[in-house]
């Protein structure tokens, strides 16, 4: 009975042991970007297999982006991407890029340019950018 009861806490341990790895291993991706070949390295109890789980649930990302406010003839006219990054709040940024919507616009002075901010974050971060004013940027 007592070889029964320490198998038994063996296999939750074990089990116990890998719920935690997963869990520190989210929380140190949540604050940098993890490579794959990073988080087998530096966590050799992690398999491939679970790490193509996290892929696909957690670590998917899309772009974002806000017009930046820029008009034409006005150098200096327009958000910087540095400052618009501070509107995602605590959103994770993974990068980020000035980019050019790639509609044709006529030229007259103090009309928009077209240029975006663009970011990419986490795809469950979006329904929150949504809020703060962020579409999918679907131009790449």
């Amino acid at each position: 009975m007592l070889e029964n009861v320490l198998k038994l806490i063996q296999k939750f341990s074990s089990i116990f042991f890998q719920v935690i790895c997963v869990f520190l291993i989210s929380v140190s991706c949540s604050t940098k970007t993890c490579s794959k070949d990073e988080l087998l390295q530096n966590h050799p109890e992690v398999s491939q297999k679970k790490l193509e789980s996290m892929d696909s649930q957690n670590m998917k990302t899309i772009k974002v982006y806000k017009f930046d406010g820029s008009k034409q003839c006005e150098k200096e006219s327009g958000i910087s991407i540095e400052t618009m990054a501070k509107e995602l709040g605590l959103i994770k940024i993974i990068s980020s890029a000035k980019k050019h919507d790639g509609l044709m616009r006529t030229q007259v002075c103090g009309t928009p340019t077209g240029q975006c901010n663009v970011y990419e974050i986490f795809e469950s971060d979006y329904p929150q950018a949504e809020k703060l004013g962020f579409k999918k940027w679907k131009n790449d």
